[in-house]
């Protein structure tokens, strides 16, 4: 008799344990799903539609891009969203084609982050016109490197820019103004499921500050007016203040003969500390770095490379891309002639101003050699590639000697700006 009584009461105990440990058990996957633990346990290998929209659902603040491989899809067999006649470009196919294809918006597979005048606009008119890409219809979206206006509108305002991809396609997105910012990179990586690829798109430093000196010149009038230019018009919510003043030498460089560090214009090409900020977010095998000097005079190569980073079939190659004498620049072919725009021209600044900002970059162009290990066009124009070195291995030694920073990129340009 005692041994029944105890039987039952370990049933009655039982009866009451089952219903905490499910509670205990719901609260801890909870929990999982809003640390980002359990996405990435549910979803190993291929996501499919359902299950994106389920954990988009769950995780209503952070949102997942459509990782089919397209690798190996033809272009030809590419499914589109959009009419292909020239007549009916940009618009929508119908309702019900739409949804046999799989049409819908989808957040980016790869994200274009500067830098500013690095040579981001000719990447992006070549990569418009491949069958397998999709861009937004805005050249430049700013969301991730604006904390507030991230919080008060939401995933649900990006997406609505975002154009309309099937699940052969994938989504670029342009945010020149990232590079040199401190917040871009923790938003891209907490809003966006998995890690998306980045592309960064370098060029001369000195004349990246020219670019960009005589690009807000040409909207803010000739001459410019003077003056400090933050948190409105051209560079809102950019970490550094952009000083354009009466003449580009007096912009970069100080009465005193200093270069003026604090200055936007100049500091955006310190690469190799902001290049480590995204290092420290993304990994460098989720960041591509292009040589913009090296796309705008001969893109074929680069641009083969930047569809195998992105994962798109071949399209961009020599049937597609000819260089067109009249324009003196490289052109379309296919699917019509098409060139870019032309370029910005600019009067060239005096020499001793241009020597002095490439002695001032010096240094950072031999950290940059030293963290990605190659060389970039514009080494030969700088005090890197050699006044005294007369071969690549000379030079790689020098590099060598170089002493590593090993300070953090953000105190790194607290350091310079002081």
């Amino acid at each position: 008799m005692l041994r029944n009584n105890l039987m039952r009461r370990d049933t009655a105990n039982a009866r009451r344990i089952i219903p905490v440990c499910a509670l205990i058990s719901a609260c801890a996957l909870l929990l999982l799903i809003h640390n980002g633990k359990v996405p990435s346990v549910l979803t190993f290998g291929t996501r499919n539609s359902g299950s994106e929209n389920i954990l988009r659902e769950a995780r209503s603040g952070r949102y997942f891009y459509n990782r089919t491989a397209i690798r190996f899809k033809k272009t030809s067999e590419v499914r589109q969203c959009y009419h292909l006649s020239r007549s009916l470009r940009n618009q929508l196919l119908d309702i019900d084609s739409l949804g046999s294809i799989g049409c819908k918006q989808r957040v980016p597979n790869v994200i274009i982050v500067g830098v500013k005048e690095g040579g981001e606009g000719i990447l992006r008119f070549f990569l418009d016109k491949h069958p397998s890409v999709m861009f937004p219809s805005s050249d430049t979206i700013r969301y991730f490197d604006r904390p507030t206006f991230r919080k008060l509108k939401g995933m649900a305002w990006y997406m609505e820019k975002m154009p309309y991809t099937s699940p052969d396609q994938v989504t670029i997105a342009m945010g020149s103004d990232y590079f040199a910012s401190r917040v871009a990179p923790d938003g891209i990586r907490n809003d966006i499921v998995p890690k998306p690829k980045l592309l960064v798109i370098l060029r001369d430093p000195v004349k990246r500050a020219l670019l960009e000196y005589y690009s807000v010149q040409s909207v803010k009038g000739n001459p410019p007016s003077s003056g400090l230019v933050k948190s409105a018009g051209q560079y809102p919510y950019l970490d550094s203040f952009h000083h354009i003043g009466d003449s580009f030498a007096s912009s970069v460089i100080n009465d005193d003969g200093d270069v003026n560090v604090w200055n936007g214009v100049v500091n955006v090409g310190m690469y190799v500390i902001q290049l480590r900020r995204w290092f420290e977010w993304f990994g460098s095998s989720q960041v591509m770095i292009i040589d913009g000097d090296r796309l705008e005079n001969n893109p074929i190569p680069v641009m083969k490379s930047v569809e195998d980073f992105i994962g798109v079939p071949r399209y961009l190659n020599a049937t597609a891309i000819k260089y067109d004498a009249d324009a003196k620049t490289h052109c379309l072919i296919k699917p019509f002639q098409l060139c870019p725009p032309a370029k910005l021209s600019y009067p060239a600044p005096d020499q001793n101003t241009v020597n002095t900002l490439r002695s001032f970059y010096h240094r950072y162009d031999r950290q940059l050699y030293q963290m990605l290990g190659r060389n970039f066009t514009w080494f030969k124009e700088s005090l890197f590639v050699n006044q005294t070195a007369s071969s690549f291995s000379e030079t790689h030694q020098a590099a060598e000697k170089e002493t590593p920073v090993q300070e953090s990129s953000d105190q790194l340009l607290e350091e310079e700006t002081q």
